[in-house]
């Protein structure tokens, strides 16, 4: 008894969810092995990362001058204090005037600075409170502004002086990578400025 006839094909089993070649699955594999392009893709991805630490880098370095010729300027400034230059009437503006001379090379140093110098009767009462600064567009009256007093011979004296400045990229504190801030955190007393505040404690000479 004869079989039926072949048909000369051979039936291929498939297996379930095989996908077949067709034109889309070329494209895919194309665009898998596809590098082109690879190094600008991490560079978008790595970029916030690379700029937090480079900006970091610069603006602490920058906060670290600035701090290093606000005391020095500080030091000039109690010298005048403790030698008795100022008992001439030296007024609050030109002893502000000689310390902004020796900062506004590297910051804005004209109504952003506030002095004070106030004379210490009793050392471990003397409460020195907190420091009294100037912003960008503000105005203080004179009698707002912190204690500025007349010392003699033989005084113990207390002198503080408080300057802002713009911190070179405010956003810095925002960067973010993988959802954690990067950026330098500076302590910002107002929008996009911070302070910096210098003491000296010092005796006058005799003069």
């Amino acid at each position: 008894m004869r079989g039926a006839p072949s048909t000369g094909r051979r039936a291929v089993d498939r297996p379930a969810g095989s996908l077949r070649r067709g034109p889309l699955l070329p494209l895919i594999s194309t665009f898998i092995g596809d590098r082109r392009a690879a190094t600008v893709v991490e560079f978008a991805i790595l970029s916030p990362l690379f700029f937090s630490i480079v900006f970091s880098a610069f603006e602490a370095g920058l906060m670290y001058l600035k701090i290093a010729m606000v005391d020095d300027a500080m030091e000039v400034v109690s010298r005048k204090v403790y030698t008795g230059q100022t008992q001439g009437g030296m007024t609050r503006g030109e002893m502000i005037d000689t310390f902004c001379g020796h900062v506004d090379v590297v910051m804005r140093c004209e109504d952003n600075v506030t002095l004070e110098i106030r004379t210490i009767t009793d050392p471990e009462s003397f409460d020195p409170g907190d420091a009294i600064c100037l912003h960008k567009n503000e105005f203080k009256q004179e009698e707002e502004l912190p204690a500025f007093e007349d010392t003699g011979s033989g005084d113990m004296v207390f002198t503080r002086i408080c300057i802002t400045t713009d911190i070179l990229v405010p956003s810095l504190r925002h960067l973010t990578f993988t959802g954690i801030n990067v950026g330098l955190q500076l302590p910002e007393s107002a929008d996009g400025q911070y302070a910096l505040t210098t003491v000296a404690i010092f005796r006058n000479e005799p003069f």
